[in-house]
């Protein structure tokens, strides 16, 4: 099966950016830093990974981020760490649900998000263009990301305006072994919400995870990578290397 582009005007200034050991977008991959965690109360959504690239960063360079922000989110004026979970919430949610229930008919599906100082871009895939493969039986369909890839169109809400001033958030999400159609979005934002302190105390700026049910399901594999310097506001639709998926369906806790 193959991808229909349906192409937008590039950021400016666009450089290659699908993010792997070799080219991560941030420090890292190693040290690495795990954690787990979920919102509880009755929640079954829980969240399970590493923070790539853990301690090479100064301990205030993602709380100084943060603290520079204002967006809108609901309609509702927000600044300071409010705008910073929502910038990683809105991203991530937006892909692993697409990836998580909307893929049924492709193996290995993945969805790209982006969000800049500027823009909001979404992009789906429907092989594996460099994520991995998404279970252990799954085909291995590879075939390479064209260079320069264009995005379908944005994934933010009426309501919500961000400006993430000299950082940008690239998400890819890749689905699981199966699709999960009835994902409740309350739980998935509530347990999401918790993973930007995540990322903040261990003094890193990117993360591999995988989003799972107490049943032991895994949901979807993510990764997400907060850039700066050359890649502010340029990036392509190319889903980045998410680690996971290739040896089991069932979380690790």
């Amino acid at each position: 099966m193959h991808s229909i582009l349906t192409l937008l005007p590039l950021l400016s200034g666009l450089v290659a950016a699908q993010f792997n050991d070799g080219y991560l977008g941030a420090n890292g991959p190693d040290p690495r830093a795990s954690f787990s965690v979920g919102a509880g109360g009755g929640n079954p959504v829980r969240i399970s990974g590493n923070v790539l690239g853990a301690g090479t960063y100064p301990a205030n360079e993602y709380s100084t981020w943060a603290n520079s922000l204002s967006c809108t989110v609901g309609g509702q004026a927000r600044s300071g760490d409010a705008c910073a979970t929502a910038i990683f919430v809105q991203a991530v949610s937006s892909a692993a649900r697409d990836a998580a229930s909307s893929m049924a008919s492709v193996a290995n599906g993945a969805q790209t998000r982006f969000l800049g100082p500027i823009n909001n871009y979404a992009q789906y895939w429907n092989e594996d263009r460099g994520q991995g493969v998404s279970c252990p039986g799954c085909v291995n369909d590879f075939v390479s990301c064209p260079a320069e890839s264009g995005w379908r169109g944005n994934f933010l809400e009426p309501g919500n305006r961000f400006n993430t001033r000299d950082r940008q958030l690239k998400v890819t999400c890749k689905k699981s072994c199966k699709t999960f159609s009835d994902l409740n979005r309350a739980n998935l934002e509530a347990s999401l919400a918790l993973l930007p302190p995540q990322i903040s105390s261990k003094r890193g700026l990117a993360a591999n995870f995988y989003i799972w049910r107490n049943t032991g399901d895994i949901i979807a594999w993510c990764r997400a990578t907060y850039t700066a310097g050359p890649w502010v506001n340029t990036a392509d639709s190319c889903p980045d290397e998410v680690y996971g998926g290739e040896t089991t369906c069932t979380a690790r806790s």
